[in-house]
């Protein structure tokens, strides 16, 4: 984002997450959730607001990996398929 000048304010939520599924083998957790989005804001480099149009809310499939006991986000995307939120 430091490549494109634009930095992001607001905070993000994460509701109703749900296990997906769990490797104890690989240390991959994933989870599905509802992202929320509607509170942050994109502003570019003079100051301006340049938040594309979005939902509130998105579905996303975010996927952890352990590293000893800690959970480290390794990969998130929107859920491709029906809209859970």
């Amino acid at each position: 984002m430091a490549d494109a000048q634009v930095r992001v304010t607001g905070r993000n939520t994460l509701r109703d997450a749900r296990l997906a599924q769990y490797d104890p083998a690989s240390g991959v957790i994933q989870m599905y959730g509802c992202f929320g989005v509607g509170d942050t804001r994109v502003i570019n480099a003079s100051g301006e607001d340049v938040t594309p149009e979005r939902e509130a809310e998105v579905p996303v499939l975010l996927t952890f990996q352990l590293a000893g006991d800690t959970p480290l986000i390794s990969g998130s995307e929107v859920w491709p398929g029906d809209d859970f939120c």
